[in-house]
């Protein structure tokens, strides 16, 4: 992942609103099933995302370009 995709410039380039974290927690099995990524078990707030997008981003299936 390029150098600058870090979790401050993520919390300044994505704008999240509750629902959409409720809506990514209540798929949060096919998200493990499809990416490999470890969501978590608790609903992660508007304000974990930006870790969670960091940290998802090392899992290749969640990388932009990925077929």
């Amino acid at each position: 992942m390029p150098a600058f995709a870090t979790e401050e410039f993520l919390s300044k380039a994505i704008h999240m609103v509750p629902r959409d974290t409720r809506l990514m927690h209540q798929d949060r099995e096919w998200i493990r099933k499809t990416t490999g990524y470890p969501w978590p078990e608790e609903r992660p707030t508007v304000d974990d995302m930006p870790r969670l997008y960091e940290e998802a981003l090392r899992y290749p299936a969640l990388r932009p370009g990925h077929a």
